[in-house]
């Protein structure tokens, strides 16, 4: 379903914890520079996730508190910056979730994502309505977004991360 309008967006939570999907041409090459550069003791050869650093220290080191926890291996550099393996992205999205806002999702609470191209965003126009995820498309300051209420935040974790798989494996054919 394609709403026209968001019906409710909490402006400081919607600006401040926006959950932004990097340009997936960003990531493969980011996924390529840390595998050549990371031994295997760091991280695990394959695709990188999109990459984290949250501003609350303590909420960051909640969610790599979880990630150990979660055996989600990662490698944290020297300015903080977050980075895991793409597999993983669903869990650790769960993960930051449940460390900024806690275990009850709100439907109040908008997520989104930046459509990075256009054959990602017909991927995200397709698994949303099979999963009948209600959606909004906008643009923010000339970037294309796709939002949706915190409460489809888990599925749409799933979906994110298979977009992002689909995407990589067409640019390996």
């Amino acid at each position: 379903m394609l709403l026209r309008e968001p019906l409710h967006i909490k402006t400081r939570k919607y600006m401040c914890k926006i959950n932004y999907l990097f340009p997936l041409y960003l990531t493969f090459l980011l996924s390529i520079l840390l595998t050549q550069g990371c031994s295997e003791s760091e991280l695990p050869s394959g695709p990188r996730g999109i990459g984290f650093k949250l501003t609350n220290s303590f909420e960051h080191q909640r969610v790599l508190s979880q990630m150990k926890e979660s055996d989600i291996p990662y490698v944290e550099t020297e300015q903080g910056m977050v980075n895991y393996l793409l597999k993983n992205h669903a869990a650790v999205s769960g993960i930051k979730r449940r460390a900024m806002y806690g275990n009850d999702l709100d439907y109040t609470v908008w997520e989104a994502a930046s459509i990075v191209d256009g054959e990602s965003g017909k991927l995200l126009d397709k698994k949303f309505r099979a999963n009948n995820i209600p959606y909004t498309i906008v643009d923010h300051n000339g970037e294309l977004q796709i939002t949706w209420s915190q409460i489809y935040g888990p599925q749409v974790d799933v979906i994110q991360q298979e977009v992002m798989e689909e995407r990589m494996s067409q640019w390996f054919k």
